[in-house]
C-alpha cells in the first residue's frame, strides 16, 4: 500500500466514522435531516460507487453535521479543518469522473464486466 493510499483510506474512514455517528444515533439524525434536509449515506462493499456516494453525501450535509454536533456539545469525530475538506472534494471530483463514464458505459448496453475494464484503464492512466 503506498502512502497516497494509506491517505485516502484515513480520508475515508474518517468520513465513514462521521456518518455512522449520525446514522447510529436518532437524535443527531433527526435534527441533520431536519436542518439538511438529507440524511447520511455509508458506503456498501456491494456498490462500487458506495464510496463516492458516501463522500459526495457529506460534502453535502458537512455543515449541518458541524452544527448539529455543536448544539449537542458531542463528540462526534468531524474533521472541521479546510484542508481536510479540500482533499475529500480532490478525491470527489476524481471519482465522479469514473461514476460518470461508468454510468455512460452502462447505459450503452456494455457489460459490467466492460465497465470495470475500463475504469481499471482510467485508473492505470492517472
Amino acid at each position: 500500500m503506498t502512502k497516497n493510499d494509506e491517505n485516502l483510506e484515513n480520508l475515508i474512514s474518517s468520513v465513514r466514522k462521521a456518518m455512522l455517528e449520525f446514522k447510529s444515533k436518532n437524535k443527531n439524525r433527526t435534527m441533520l435531516k431536519t436542518l439538511a434536509k438529507l440524511g447520511p449515506i455509508l458506503d456498501s462493499k456491494t456498490r462500487w460507487n458506495g464510496k463516492y456516494l458516501m463522500l459526495k453525501r457529506f460534502l453535502e450535509i458537512r455543515e449541518k453535521m458541524i452544527e448539529v454536533s455543536d448544539q449537542q456539545y458531542s463528540n462526534i469525530s468531524i474533521d472541521r479543518s479546510l484542508y481536510f475538506k479540500n482533499k475529500v472534494e480532490k478525491f470527489v471530483s476524481q471519482l465522479s469522473e469514473i461514476n460518470s463514464v461508468s454510468l455512460d458505459l452502462q447505459t450503452s448496453g456494455q457489460s459490467l464486466s466492460d465497465c470495470y475494464q475500463a475504469v481499471d484503464i482510467l485508473l492505470q492512466n492517472r
